[in-house]
């Protein structure tokens, strides 16, 4: 009896190693889409996305680190991120699907093309860059983010010399000037991650209650809160009296104020009666 139960269960484990190595062929087969906003495209079939004359990269030279895509053969596991750092490359952004913006050499791009559990690896071209509707644009206000762990300011510098004009920096991110065909020399600066049209921000906080919490619908009902009173416990009421409180409390909407001074205890070694 005990020679069958052995002999069952290694006809299990046989089965259970043929389907494992099964969903592991079918996994690292990569037949998984590359999801861009230039396109998408299934890398393990030969596509990529048509690249439009002049956003084309044809590689980097020995030593230079650029920016590749890595997709895995399937859902990411930590390990398989890990063995690219190990590489050398340094994971920047996801892409779907199982894959990642990476920064590298074209060595430590060959090492991780060998890993197994990468599909494949690519360069991520200058026209992946561009925000689609760009394309044909004469002249505008764009939003240029620089990438990530870089020295903006040499990237700067070389928009500068494309002849765009940079109307703002704040860290990694700036406001360019730009005439259509110099879009194109900005997304082949090495360190440009994203172009995109500029957009003046528009508020829509004064419409968010009725939209999110219901607000019409109790208004409609008749609630308004008109004789409801909201109590703040804060120090943001300025000087202490409703004259001197913050300009988006009006006075006449104070109707009174009170001091609690506390104690010392808890989080506070002390505490000061300020009035």
């Amino acid at each position: 009896m005990g020679n069958k139960w052995a002999l069952l269960i290694g006809i299990l484990v046989l089965a259970f190693l043929a389907a494992a190595a099964s969903a592991s062929t079918t996994m690292q087969s990569g037949e998984h889409p590359v999801r861009l906003k230039a396109g998408t495209f299934y890398p393990a079939r030969g596509e990529e996305p048509a690249v439009a004359p002049g956003l084309a990269l044809a590689g980097y030279e020995p030593g230079q680190r650029g920016y590749y895509i890595v997709q895995f053969g399937g859902p990411v596991h930590e390990s398989w991120k890990a063995d690219v750092t190990a590489a050398g490359g340094e994971l920047l952004e996801y892409i779907p699907e199982y894959a990642f913006k990476v920064r590298m050499n074209p060595a430590q791009a060959a090492r991780v093309a060998s890993q197994p559990s990468v599909a494949w690896v690519g360069l991520f071209q200058p026209a992946y860059k561009l925000a689609p509707e760009l394309l044909g644009d004469a002249r505008g206000v764009y939003r240029v983010r620089v990438e990530q762990g870089v020295d903006a300011g040499q990237a700067t510098a070389a928009i500068a010399r494309s002849g765009a004009r940079v109307l703002e920096r704040r860290g990694n991110l700036l406001l360019v000037g730009a005439e259509g065909d110099q879009l194109t020399a900005i997304a082949g600066i090495l360190d440009v991650a994203w172009i995109e049209r500029f957009v003046l921000p528009e508020k829509h906080n004064e419409y968010g209650a009725g939209q999110i919490v219901g607000a019409n619908t109790a208004n409609a009902a008749g609630y308004n809160g008109s004789t409801q009173t909201a109590a703040v416990s804060d120090t943001g009421i300025g000087g202490g009296t409703a004259a001197t409180a913050h300009r988006d409390i009006p006075a006449s909407r104070v109707t009174a104020i009170y001091n609690w001074s506390g104690a010392a205890g808890g989080c506070f070694t002390s505490v000061v009666d300020d009035g």
